[in-house]
């Protein structure tokens, strides 16, 4: 049984898939801001963008909650110095950002997404 044991956990070792390991140690600040970008490339934030005319490079810092829903954004200081009824617009578009990550309770995620629209 332990020779059997032992001869599992080598071959285990041995045939591990780094890929997979790399998305499965990911941090979830980073996950999140991948699935971030993801999301503004998608139909219908673009659709908002073109509808609302926004345009420029923002810098925020997003906050989600343990269920992966917005809680709070913040506007942080913009190379273009954009007009405050802009980011206030992109604010509101962020705010319906869902992630698919999910947390223990308590938890949050703070990422800083820097991006054009």
């Amino acid at each position: 049984m332990k020779v059997l044991l032992i001869f599992l956990s080598i071959w285990s070792c041995v045939f591990w898939d780094p890929l997979l390991q790399q998305e499965y140690v990911s941090e979830p600040a980073e996950r999140a801001e991948k699935e971030f970008r993801t999301w503004l490339t998608t139909p219908k934030v673009q659709d908002v963008v073109q509808e609302r005319k926004l345009a420029g490079s923002y810098l925020f810092t997003v906050i989600l909650d343990a269920k992966g829903k917005v809680q709070t954004v913040f506007a942080d200081e913009n190379p273009e110095q954009n007009l405050v009824a802009q980011q206030n617009e992109v604010a509101r578009l962020i705010r319906t950002f869902k992630c698919s990550i999910h947390l223990k309770n308590e938890q949050k995620i703070k990422f800083k997404p820097a991006f054009n629209l």
